[in-house]
């Protein structure tokens, strides 16, 4: 049985048709985002079946995006459903869409920007858990030409390698939360997971202004280490984060727009702890210790 959900996400209007179970991985994710009326016709439809042998088929308009295999797991489904959404919405969105975590203070945002997998949910549970906002943990929607950050409330997933290395504050929220397990790889990733429940409403920001951005380049290093960079010399890096609207040189020109008198730094991360010191340190301005 099919049924379908209606979502404003920034300023695109999405609708999510799949089978009941499929959105239900959609809904533990996105029950904070504002639903838009199904009355009204969405600008972009992401499409979702299973066959008969469990694969799940994602489809992007009238345009197939990937097929999920059934020993993959209905976590790896909700990640893949997720990029798909993005994926739609960059091509209606004037927001430049990148693959980070962000964060703001005292209204100054920071992005962790990096690929899949790399750290960049535990470093932002880190700060969190030492005052910082949460704008977004997975995409982070950046107005290019004001540098505004607009919240993007998809709630987090972690995975149980993660859960040693979580601060002990942010644990509540995984124990709340649902949790799928990975199909064919080991462990689980616990969906859904709202930093509200460990700290209070007030931990998800209104919005904030690009400040500074890092890219994680690296993990597991015997010590995390941050290197300043000329705005353009990330732009290669970026762009390989970045979901591309249907136009290469506007998507570049956005990016360049949006790193306008944005400190940028690239990263390579080790213990939690003492990056989320490093980055602390890099943020406020200490060099000698960041670099440490």
């Amino acid at each position: 049985m099919h049924d379908a959900l209606h979502y404003r996400i920034a300023d695109v209007d999405v609708a999510i048709e799949a089978p009941i179970d499929v959105l239900g991985i959609v809904t533990d994710a996105y029950r904070r985002f504002p639903k838009s009326s199904a009355l009204m016709k969405p600008q972009v439809t992401v499409y979702a079946d299973t066959d008969k042998d469990g694969h799940v088929s994602i489809a992007i308009g009238e345009k197939d995006y990937k097929t999920v295999p059934a020993a993959s797991g209905r976590a790896i489904v909700g990640l893949e459903l997720s990029n798909a959404i993005i994926t739609a919405v960059a091509q209606h969105s004037r927001f430049l869409i990148v693959h980070a975590a962000a964060i703001e203070h005292e209204g100054e945002a920071l992005c962790i920007a990096g690929p899949g997998h790399i750290g960049k949910t535990l470093l932002a549970a880190h700060l969190l858990s030492r005052g910082w906002r949460c704008l977004s943990d997975e995409y982070a929607f950046i107005e290019p030409y004001s540098g505004q950050i607009v919240p993007f409330p998809k709630l987090l997933y972690v995975r149980s390698t993660s859960l040693p290395y979580v601060p002990r504050t942010f644990r509540k929220c995984l124990e709340s939360s649902p949790w799928y397990g990975l199909g064919d790889q080991p462990g689980l990733v616990f969906s859904g997971v709202d930093p509200a429940c460990a700290y209070s409403e007030a931990i998800w920001s209104a919005g904030a202004r690009l400040s500074r951005l890092l890219v994680l380049v690296k993990r597991n290093a015997a010590a995390p280490t941050i290197k300043d960079c000329a705005a353009w010399s990330i732009i290669p890096d970026l762009n390989s984060l970045a979901w591309q609207p249907p136009d290469l040189l506007d998507g570049l020109t956005r990016m360049a727009s949006a790193l306008r008198g944005v400190q940028v730094g690239k990263l390579v991360a080790g213990e939690p702890l003492a990056t989320a010191n490093a980055i602390e340190n890099w943020a406020a301005g200490d060099r000698a210790l960041a670099y440490a």
